[in-house]
């Protein structure tokens, strides 16, 4: 399971967040599928926070259409 914190750990500037986000999960998929011994299927689930006021509907949509789980935190 991968967890992004947004705020702590920023999508790199020029980099669009479901292509980060699409990049480290296949990097995840092939390091686990590398140490598997057997051919099973490996999943890998891909949770992204952000402060509900900082982020983009546009971005969470390109997120969801990549498979990561976007959860929305109340702002302080």
């Amino acid at each position: 399971m991968v967890f992004w914190d947004s705020e702590n750990c920023p999508i790199p500037r020029g980099v669009e967040p479901h292509v980060a986000a699409k990049k480290i999960l296949e990097a995840m998929k092939e390091s686990f599928k590398k140490s598997n011994d057997n051919e099973d299927p490996v999943r890998v689930e891909f949770r992204c926070y952000f402060q509900s006021k900082s982020v983009s509907d546009k971005v969470l949509e390109a997120l969801g259409r990549v498979n990561v789980t976007t959860i929305l935190v109340a702002n302080p």
